[in-house]
């Protein structure tokens, strides 16, 4: 068979996969926990409320002595945690959830809005068109939107990815303009880049200006952007923080998410201070701390980062404009000036949370609060007359 063909740009996300056999003797021969009951317990995560994987049973360390059962059904799965969104945000405000995936709308949106956001450069589209904003619609006006004075450096990402899918830096073009630099040192074909965008992104790719760091970020994260992410939450008593973490790329990436073998990390953010609390690298399980930037090397004990408490109370302003999300995920860039509103998720992957605190999603702190926003998002949806999502059980363990 032959060997698919590389691509330039990431255009799909691969799942960490776990080794079962090889896992259960290590976790065996490391903490002493029998292969019987590490299966056991793997069973009653999997046909548990929370369809944990076996996988997750040792991406999150569960096997280890330390870990009560309740702690480790307080985890959430990608499955039950995108259900857990689901219900929070009920399917009367589609809308809303359908401009969350076009980023080119929702980043107009909140400019008009008032919120701090990147001004588009243009999108490639074969689909819409905004009159305000240059608009791509081929290979080739793509080329040359690369090639023209002053675009450059600039950033690319597909208009409705995620996970950094698309994502790229570019910075420079070679003098007879058929080559690119991009932000992780390679020189692509711009013909050959701009062939690709418009193949496998015929949705949409959008072009934004680089964004510069603060340099107390730049010095953890390097060059590449690692976000800033909150997830809000909107109970009776408001809106407020649930959690806060920093994405950290990988040495040499362009972006803050995994790429091929190069994994990223994320860490959990005092919502006051802006600490750096606890720190894991991704491509490893969470019984061990990450303690120096996997871009740069730096020590991360002590490490401080600028402007967290103006992106949280930006966060909840934002959140304030979508009355019929119980949740969302905000993606915050920290830069030189300022926080800059990047992104914004409806259904947050809750693994940022789990991997950085090395803690369930469904913890004593959060839980009272996750319930509460449950009923208020069930609460909005009837006094509009709209269908909440199906009303799933929390799963308490039996």
């Amino acid at each position: 068979m032959a060997r698919a063909q590389e691509t330039i740009l990431k255009t799909s996300n691969v799942p960490k996969q776990v080794k079962l056999a090889h896992a259960l003797a290590w976790a065996k021969a490391t903490y002493g926990k029998g292969r019987y009951r590490q299966l056991a317990e793997m069973a009653a995560l999997t046909l548990g409320a929370q369809k944990l994987e076996p996988k997750d049973y040792f991406i999150y360390g569960l096997f280890r002595p330390s870990i009560s059962a309740e702690e480790r059904h307080s985890y959430v799965s990608m499955a039950s945690g995108e259900a857990l969104n689901s219900r929070l945000s009920p399917r009367c405000n589609a809308g809303q959830h359908g401009l969350f995936f076009n980023k080119l709308l929702t980043g107009l949106t909140l400019e008009k809005a008032g919120f701090p956001v990147l001004e588009p450069l243009a999108v490639f589209s074969r689909q819409f068109s905004v009159p305000s904003v240059p608009m791509l619609t081929s290979s080739e006006e793509i080329a040359n939107f690369l090639r023209r004075d002053g675009m450059l450096p600039c950033f690319g990402k597909a208009l409705d990815g995620s996970l950094g899918i698309g994502g790229a830096s570019f910075l420079s073009v070679s003098a007879d303009g058929e080559m690119v630099t991009l932000g992780d040192g390679r020189e692509v074909s711009i013909k050959a880049l701009s062939e690709e965008i418009v193949l496998h992104f015929p949705r949409g790719y959008l072009f934004q200006p680089l964004i510069r760091q603060h340099p107390d970020v730049e010095a953890l994260n390097g060059p590449a952007v690692g976000m800033f992410r909150t997830v809000t939450l909107r109970t009776k008593d408001g809106i407020g923080l649930l959690y806060s973490a920093l994405k950290m790329p990988a040495k040499g990436l362009m972006i803050d998410a995994a790429v091929g073998a190069a994994s990223n990390a994320m860490a959990l953010v005092d919502p006051d201070t802006g600490a750096i609390l606890r720190a894991q690298d991704l491509s490893r399980l969470s019984t061990s701390v990450l303690e120096n930037s996997l871009a740069t090397g730096a020590s991360l004990a002590g490490a401080v980062l600028p402007h967290v408490r103006e992106a949280v109370k930006l966060s909840i302003a934002a959140h304030e404009a979508f009355p019929g999300h119980g949740i969302l995920g905000f993606d915050i860039a920290l830069a030189k000036d300022g926080p800059i509103l990047n992104e914004i998720n409806s259904n947050p992957h809750h693994h940022v949370y789990q991997r950085a605190a090395d803690r369930g999603l469904l913890n004593p702190e959060f839980l009272p609060r996750l319930k509460s926003a449950e009923e208020e998002s069930r609460r909005i949806a009837e006094d509009v007359g709209g269908l909440p999502s199906q009303r799933r059980p929390w799963g308490k363990r039996k």
